[in-house]
């Protein structure tokens, strides 16, 4: 990709910067350079897709990127998402597949990977978040910002790439994941709260939580995903996919991960 990234001419980049650009509420100064090495990769991944007809990738995301072309690349996979092509981070096959399974059920509609990054027992919602590969599509009516990546600097301090700041739009959505035996499957359901405030990054609350179609409180959840050993990537999608979800699950002999009560102690 790299190789290819480097090879590409500066009006081989003009269609794709102009849609990163379009799409974008707001880029912060001083990001020429990272938005050129953004479009670059962008276009080397679309080449070879048209060559190999792959239809989802798992980026390898850090430390390769940031190694061998100081690019940190979360802004490359939000819009690989958003123009088609879905993307999981840090090389997580398991989570591409299951992306690219949420997109057929989805009908098509862009996803996104998120981490279960905070819980609050309060309004009995989570917070999904990840430091930006989100595609700007998603985003509430404040739209997306391209900002530096605050979490890998280069030499003398360099930021070496862009993120996608976002909160995610209002509306129901489907956490849809395979466990990496691909045996299992979490099938969680939800509203997304765009008032409430989080985290930098690209990230959204959900609320109103159902796992297979049945509530769930929160601290069962957390029961149910350590017990289940589930990883820690949730692919997301918008829309009310629990039924079709688990109609995949009959046909294909896959098991819902199941509600367990919650304890204080081990079992």
């Amino acid at each position: 990709v790299i190789e290819r990234a480097l090879a590409l001419r500066k009006e081989d980049l003009t269609e794709i910067l102009g849609e990163i650009k379009a799409f974008a509420h707001s880029i912060a100064a001083g990001q020429e350079d990272h938005l050129e090495k953004t479009a670059r990769v962008i276009r080397s991944i679309q080449l070879l897709r048209e060559e190999r007809g792959f239809d989802a990738v798992a980026m390898s995301c850090w430390p390769q990127f940031q190694s061998d072309y100081q690019l940190a690349v979360c802004a490359v996979m939000g819009y690989l998402n958003q123009f088609g092509i879905v993307s999981a981070c840090e090389g997580d096959v398991t989570s591409a597949i299951s992306m690219l399974t949420l997109r057929y059920l989805s009908n098509g509609d862009v996803v996104t990977l998120m981490d279960l990054a905070a819980i609050d027992e309060t309004d009995e919602s989570i917070l999904l978040w990840h430091c930006g590969p989100t595609a700007p599509v998603l985003a509430d009516s404040r739209g997306a910002t391209l900002q530096p990546l605050w979490l890998f600097d280069g030499p003398n301090e360099e930021k070496t790439g862009i993120h996608i700041d976002l909160v995610l739009k209002e509306g129901v959505a489907t956490v849809l994941g395979f466990s990496t035996d691909f045996e299992n499957m979490l099938i969680l359901e939800g509203e997304i709260d765009p008032a409430k405030s989080s985290y930098i990054g690209s990230r959204g609350w959900m609320k109103d939580l159902r796992l297979n179609g049945g509530e769930i409180q929160i601290r069962e959840l957390v029961q149910t995903l350590m017990v289940s050993g589930f990883q820690h990537h949730y692919p997301i999608g918008y829309g009310a996919w629990t039924n079709a979800a688990l109609e995949y699950c009959g046909w294909l002999g896959i098991n819902p991960i199941p509600r367990e009560s919650y304890t204080d102690h081990l079992i």
